[in-house]
């Protein structure tokens, strides 16, 4: 049975408690005076009042909330609940998570956002910092509470900074625009960022304006190099010698012109931005041929260079040089051209001027050839024929002063013709080129021993040769034989006549890569303080044999055009060692 609410259940119940009263009075037969229906009637409107009351306090205590206050007291709110109520209620209460919610997911990202937000009063008090400060600045949020943001900002933006922010959010909910300044970092630098504020003084539990920073101090940074670069670009395209420019050939126009121009032209920027055709119409005539293909060569994308001449405004002529560098688009069509352009009058000049002396020195050259060639031919002819003649005196009866005489003759006469078979080998060495071609070390040691054959001294040198030639070796065979025929003259000279026992040691090993020779004598020696010289042109160490002290020049001549190497080693009284690797080629 469904108990009726509120009033509906007083009504109902107060006939039914009258009855129950009433009845067993009269059941009972008690007396009329003693049984009025006035108190029959109050009697039963108090049991129904309790009765009523002890409904609704059950009613109660299943339809109210009740929640536990801060005391720890449970406290009863007085609502009560319709089916229409319970899903207000739900609603609400809903609605309230949703908020709270909210406001946690707004809190984890502000808490972990690497701006920095930032909210003051109207004053420009802090009232709050987001943890990013101190990533930032090295300042804790808490640091900053309470103090004026004015303080943290750099003194020479500060003006700026309150003027823009002031400007920017002169109503409320307006935003300001990015305003760049410095802040102070805790350790007393200065820390670049980017801000803009949001006002919002009206907003109940806000009252303040919210600010939102960045770090963009590397952006700075970069910015600055950036700058720095650009300027220096700039100061180098101001101010260089070279001209520099940049044609758009979709439209035939200029893009960028260099102030160089007009030192090289002597025609002023100007000139070039109203006439695009200017540069080809300076050409001289004489080498406009040599700019024909230089639509071709612009179709390829290839960079390119010309050499030509121009004539300047004041008519005199200079040589310049084009150094061009096409961009083409993605069909592969040239769109644009990047040049730079060099006076080079000075270098041709030096150029000609080189050309000139080449001349002159090959003729120079040409008149020495033919000097040396005089010397072998009309010189050592007539020293033969005397050498002849003072071998036919020696066989004819002399007195010891003819005799004297007749040596001192052959002495120089050798000294001459040694002279002039060095300038011989020397011509040979520097004018020949160098040619690469089987070589037989035996057969070029026979060979060098046969132009020795009448050396004076030759007779008494013992020529020991140790050659193995396992791998095939390939050289110049005419510098080969003016390497051993001086080493070997040096030896039969330079002998020491008090040795019975003269010789030359000949030492040769060939690989796939070099020839590693070895020349040896016994002879008076060299004194090490005079191995470093020995090499020299006109040096001579000794004076007890006819020489020019070119032999040995000669020598490490040859070697180094073939591209090998000499070392020498000597004991005074002992020995000499020339050590010599030679190319295989």
């Amino acid at each position: 049975m469904k108990i009726p609410s509120g009033k509906k259940f007083y009504a109902a119940a107060m006939p039914l408690i009258f009855i129950a009263v009433a009845m067993p009075a009269k059941l009972l037969q008690v007396p009329g005076e003693a049984l009025r229906y006035r108190d029959i009637f109050m009697v039963s409107a108090i049991i129904s009042l309790m009765v009523y009351l002890l409904v609704e306090k059950s009613r109660y205590r299943k339809n109210h909330l009740a929640f536990v206050s801060k005391t720890g007291k449970e406290q009863a709110i007085g609502i009560k609940f319709s089916s229409n109520a319970a899903k207000f209620f739900h609603s609400k209460a809903k609605h309230k998570q949703e908020l709270m919610d909210t406001e946690e997911k707004y809190r984890l990202i502000i808490q972990n956002s690497t701006d920095v937000i930032t909210l003051i009063d109207s004053q420009g008090i802090i009232k709050y910092q987001s943890p990013a400060l101190e990533k930032i600045t090295g300042f804790a949020p808490y640091e900053l509470s309470g103090k004026s943001v004015i303080d943290f900002i750099h003194p020479e933006d500060s003006v700026r900074v309150s003027q823009q922010l002031l400007n920017g959010i002169s109503r409320d909910g307006k935003t300001s625009p990015l305003i760049s300044h410095r802040i102070l970092h805790k350790n007393g630098s200065w820390v670049c960022i980017e801000s803009h504020g949001t006002s919002h003084l009206a907003m109940p539990g806000i009252n303040g304006i919210i600010i939102n920073s960045r770090d963009v101090t590397e952006r700075e940074i970069q910015r600055k190099q950036l700058e720095d670069a650009n300027a220096q670009l700039k100061i180098l395209f101001e101010n260089v010698h070279e001209a520099f420019f940049s044609v758009d050939l979709v439209n035939n126009k200029i893009l960028q012109i260099s102030p160089a121009h007009g030192n090289i032209y002597g025609r002023g920027k100007k000139e070039f931005y109203d006439n695009i055709n200017l540069w080809s119409e300076v050409i001289h005539p004489e080498d406009k041929y040599l700019v024909h293909g230089m639509d071709k060569n612009i179709e390829s994308g290839i960079p390119f260079a010309t050499e030509y001449r121009i004539i300047k405004k004041d008519g005199t002529i200079r040589w310049i040089e084009n150094k061009i560098t096409p961009t083409l688009n993605n069909e592969k069509r040239p769109i644009r051209i990047d040049g730079v352009i060099s006076d080079i009058t000075e270098r041709k000049e030096a150029d000609e001027q080189i050309k000139e002396q080449f001349r002159a020195l090959q003729k120079t050259n040409y008149e020495l050839d033919r000097f040396v060639y005089s010397v072998s031919h009309d010189l050592r002819a007539p020293l033969t024929s005397i050498m002849g003649i003072i071998n036919l005196a020696e066989l004819e009866h002399q007195t010891e002063q003819q005799k004297r005489y007749l040596e001192m003759i052959q002495f120089s006469i050798n000294r001459l013709d040694s002279f002039i078979k060095h300038i011989l080998s020397y011509s040979k060495n520097a004018k020949s080129e160098i040619t690469s071609e089987p070589i037989d070390f035996i057969e070029l040691l026979a060979e060098i021993r046969a132009n020795l054959k009448f050396v004076k001294g030759t007779e008494r040198m013992k020529i020991k040769a140790h050659i193995n030639q396992a791998i095939p070796f390939r050289s110049d065979r005419m510098r080969l034989a003016i390497i051993f025929n001086n080493l070997f003259s040096n030896a039969i000279k330079y002998q020491d006549i008090n040795k019975n026992d003269s010789y030359i040691s000949l030492d040769i090993v060939t690989t796939e890569n070099e020839a590693r020779i070895t020349v040896e004598d016994n002879g008076i020696g060299i004194d090490k303080k005079y191995l470093n010289k020995i090499f020299k042109m006109f040096y001579r160490v000794s004076s007890i044999a006819p020489g020019a002290g070119l032999g040995l020049y000669i020598v490490k001549e040859a070697t180094h055009k073939l591209g090998g190497d000499i070392n020498a080693d000597s004991v005074v009284g002992e020995k000499t060692v020339f050590k010599i690797t030679i190319p295989n080629k």
